[in-house]
């Protein structure tokens, strides 16, 4: 199902992994990411939202949340094509890396919006894959940053068909730092 990884045939775009050398999504310079268990996501949001610092929660206007069986790539992918079937978050913050986004490897193959970045940005939260699922359920502004909190669903042992969960939103522009919360929620089969 996927012979080509940026639309025209002429190689793979990469742009999202952290092994290319232009990646099409923020630094995020000062941010950070936790890993929290045996707690509740709404246990973390309610301790964040109790911060002397806190703002407001920003409106999350969901895009897509999937997860995809996509099998192992091979032939035509390159093996760095994988690297985006890693936990991991972005931050999309122009037209120019959201179009490299949308034409990248995987994400070539969803219908996704064309957003106005004067107003707007992007986060994804992507899992392993063998995750179950994985939803942005927060997102915090703060005096100096903004905090996502992410809830991923797991399952002990791993599920028997792997897929490749993720989610894409966009929320206000806030040009801040984000630091991300990942909340793991272990589901027993």
């Amino acid at each position: 199902m996927l012979f080509s990884c940026n639309g025209d045939g002429n190689g793979i775009n990469i742009c999202f992994s952290g092994m290319s050398s232009e990646p099409c999504f923020d630094s995020n310079e000062g941010g950070s990411t936790t890993v929290i268990t045996g707690r509740t996501t709404e246990e973390v949001i309610a301790e964040q939202q109790g911060r002397e610092d806190f703002i407001g929660e920003l409106e999350i206007t969901s895009i897509v949340r999937d997860r995809a069986f996509v099998g192992i790539p091979s032939g035509s992918l390159d093996e760095e094509c994988i690297d985006v079937w890693a936990e991991s978050e972005l931050v999309i913050k122009d037209e120019k890396d959201w179009d490299r986004f949308r034409d990248s490897c995987f994400f070539s193959l969803f219908d996704l919006p064309d957003i106005d970045f004067s107003k707007r940005i992007i986060i994804v939260s992507m899992q392993d894959i063998d995750g179950l699922g994985t939803e942005i359920e927060a997102v915090l502004e703060f005096d100096s940053e903004v905090v996502v909190v992410i809830r991923d669903d797991e399952s002990d042992p791993p599920p028997p068909a792997p897929g490749f969960p993720f989610h894409i939103v966009s929320v206000s522009r806030v040009d801040l730092p984000f630091d991300f919360i990942r909340v793991k929620n272990v589901i027993s089969p």
